[in-house]
């Protein structure tokens, strides 16, 4: 337990901090709870920034690159566009731009795919990954292109191949 005036360790029984010497009041079971919570977020964010440190060092040390990082966000980012591509109807539902789509989100999805391996055998060899972020990001950017692609193919097929 902590004083609130100064911040320092007291015992539960103790009515007065030693060193300030506010009156300390007893804790009741939930800000007991809450503190005990706050120490472990801060112990787990303490943690995690020592673990991304230790990782940055070793990547530093080791010279490790993931080349294929970079592809999956362009890739996936130029479908995003494409996607979002203020186009209208009439182009949209071109065979030819749906292809553009899908296959713009397929190479991303190619790329991301290489990079995980590689970022796969650092980890096996180092314990680092390189550009995770980086790489998650390109996934999410490709899959919305793959989505949105077959979402416009479900457009495109009745207005090719009417029924």
């Amino acid at each position: 337990m902590k004083c609130p005036k100064c911040h320092n360790e007291v015992t539960e029984d103790q009515q007065y901090c030693p060193s300030c010497g506010a009156k300390i009041k007893a804790q009741s079971r939930f800000s007991k709870k809450l503190e005990a919570e706050n120490k472990q977020r801060d112990h787990k964010k303490k943690m995690e920034l020592k673990e991304e440190e230790r990782q940055k060092k070793i990547i530093a040390e080791k010279g490790l690159k993931n080349k294929y990082s970079l592809y999956p966000i362009i890739f996936g980012g130029l479908g995003t566009a494409v996607v979002l591509w203020p186009a209208g109807y009439a182009i949209q539902i071109q065979w030819w731009y749906v292809t553009i789509i899908f296959i713009l989100g397929a190479i991303g999805y190619y790329f991301a795919i290489k990079a995980n391996k590689l970022n796969e055998k650092y980890f096996q060899h180092h314990r680092v990954r390189v550009d995770a972020k980086r790489i998650k990001i390109g996934v999410y950017l490709c899959a919305f292109t793959l989505l949105a692609g077959a979402m416009m193919l479900m457009v495109v097929v009745p207005y090719y191949f009417p029924m």
